[in-house]
């Protein structure tokens, strides 16, 4: 189209360490943690099997509600876990201390272009987008940066 970008790359600031073990369950999240899942119904299952208070944020949630999902979540106030989707990759400021993925697959669609049908199936996460939604943890403005 004729426009021009500039390609800017950054250093992480602080490491980004995968945990030797997964979670044995979800009673063993902890306060700052961010357990992703890929579905709206898995997000608020998620939720209720939490034995804390949660915020969530996922995709077709209004702006206005993921901001104020963030700023409960970020104010630590009594809402001590994250439960999210692929969202939180986009433009949020979350104070995460560590990424939980309680799903690797997502939901994809896909037109069969000689059918005309919608073929609906899981797939797996691409590891780009796995990178950065893991990413999100720890950052170098976060309280858990040195964690």
């Amino acid at each position: 189209t004729g426009d021009e970008f500039e390609v800017r790359e950054y250093e992480r600031m602080s490491p980004l360490v995968v945990e030797d073990e997964p979670l044995a369950s979800l009673s063993d999240v902890r306060r700052g943690d961010c357990v992703v899942t890929f579905s709206r119904d898995d997000i608020h299952q998620t939720r209720r099997e939490i034995a804390k208070k949660c915020c969530v944020v996922y995709g077709h949630l209004p702006p206005e509600a993921r901001s104020e999902q963030a700023r409960l979540f970020n104010a630590g106030e009594g809402y001590d876990v994250l439960v999210a989707s692929d969202a939180i990759g986009m433009g949020l400021n979350l104070n995460i201390r560590r990424v939980v993925f309680r799903r690797t697959e997502k939901f994809a669609a896909k037109l069969d272009s000689k059918s005309q049908t919608v073929e609906r199936k899981h797939a797996p996460v691409e590891a780009t987008l796995v990178k950065q939604i893991a990413g999100r943890a720890g950052r170098a403005s976060s309280e858990f940066a040195s964690e």
